[in-house]
């Protein structure tokens, strides 16, 4: 009974991937195109702008930088990221560390807040917004949670769900 519940979840996760919609990397460069040109008082850095088709299980990477060493923010679309399905676990299913974790709402989809401990002890946020077959990762560093969750209110993800297949 155990074997057929994993090869269930394992079959389920597989098909649900190879089913979902692939955008190509014209499509990356129309999303490029949504992103800011600024977040706060930092101008994107258009010269590390990337749209990149990964070939094979995922798909396009589209990557926008923002800011410096010190405070920064890093926008990426990626199409289907084998994270999608713990983020989706995550969002039906929010653990109870509200310190770690915040569930919220960006354009109207639904989003993740996390918490990472990086170097020095430094503490980052990363928001996660599911889109389909596409993970909208916005990440900071020197922002608090708050500040990040106002920067990633200003990407019209509805747009960017339309453009991917939501």
């Amino acid at each position: 009974m155990k074997k057929l519940l994993i090869f269930s979840v394992i079959f389920f996760a597989v098909t649900t991937l190879h089913a979902q919609k692939k955008f190509n990397e014209k499509t990356g460069q129309e999303i490029l195109k949504l992103f800011p040109a600024k977040m706060k008082d930092k101008n994107a850095k258009k010269e590390k702008d990337k749209v990149k088709d990964v070939k094979g299980f995922l798909g396009v990477i589209v990557h926008r930088d923002y800011g410096d060493y010190k405070q920064n923010v890093v926008v990426e679309a990626i199409n289907n990221s084998p994270s999608l399905i713990s983020v989706n676990a995550f969002l039906d299913n929010p653990p109870n560390k509200p310190d770690q974790y915040k569930v919220i709402a960006i354009d109207g989809f639904k989003a993740l807040v996390q918490t990472i401990i990086g170097e020095n002890s430094s503490i980052n946020y990363e928001v996660l917004i599911p889109l389909t077959a596409t993970l909208l990762k916005v990440r900071s560093t020197g922002y608090t949670r708050d500040d990040l969750i106002a920067l990633a209110n200003t990407i019209p993800v509805a747009k960017i769900a339309k453009m991917v297949g939501r």
